[in-house]
């Protein structure tokens, strides 16, 4: 930081003097030494802390965190609806966002292939309405409370690396990753990688069982300890 002020404030702080620069004094020159970028290393949980999170969560927070680890983003977690969930896939089309006054509200995502998408989920009960109750700040609040008291240093958005990790570890091909996660697999994806494949629906639901083995097999360690 310089004079208190992180790197990415100070980029953006120059974004804007330039804008008026180049609107007020186009031929203006002048230089300006920017500090470096951080380079960011996304953090992605270990089977054991998720267990840990898992047994030691319930009601909304628990449901979220078994979302998190399926690849929902939280703004997704919160719109989910009972009805949006048939037969253990649920329809992912809705998501959680603050408007202009700074209020939540549920707005439809663009039917696209990274946003608008179906999953195989766990069984999350019975009801109607939204599955999570809350909303995602109350979400962030919550993860970093039972974080802190577990001793685990990562964010609730993390569960998505976990996601992608461990499908990573499993052998699980990007296009199908990039399918349940929910990222785009357009060319400058910066997340995921570039694919062109079409998916094929017998192999996608195999991916999906593997993937949902691996993750229902963490519950069960609890129980097998016994």
């Amino acid at each position: 930081t310089i004079d208190g002020k992180s790197e990415k404030t100070i980029r953006n702080n120059m974004a804007l003097v330039r804008a008026s620069v180049a609107l007020f004094q186009p031929d203006i020159n002048y230089r300006v030494s920017l500090p470096p970028k951080k380079v960011s290393r996304p953090v992605s949980p270990s089977d054991e802390a998720i267990q840990a999170l898992l047994d030691n969560s319930q009601g909304n927070l628990h449901k979220a965190i078994l979302l998190g680890i399926r690849g929902m983003r939280r703004g997704e977690i919160c719109a989910l609806m009972y009805e949006d969930i048939q037969n253990g896939f649920a329809h992912i089309h809705a998501d959680m966002i603050m408007d202009s006054d700074k209020k939540w509200i549920i707005k439809e995502r663009p039917k696209t292939e990274g946003s608008d998408r179906t999953i195989r989920v766990p069984d999350l009960g019975e009801g109607t309405g939204r599955v999570v109750t809350c909303t995602p700040g109350v979400i962030t609040n919550h993860f970093a409370r039972l974080r802190d008291k577990l001793g685990i240093s990562i964010r609730f958005h993390d569960l998505r690396h976990y996601f992608a990790s461990t499908a990573a570890v499993l052998n699980i091909p990007d296009i199908y990753t990039a399918d349940f996660g929910g990222w785009s697999r357009a060319g400058n994806a910066p997340v995921m990688k570039s694919v062109y494949q079409n998916n094929i629906k017998s192999m996608s639901d195999y991916y999906a069982d593997k993937m949902n083995d691996h993750i229902d097999g963490i519950m069960q360690k609890k129980g097998e300890a016994k």
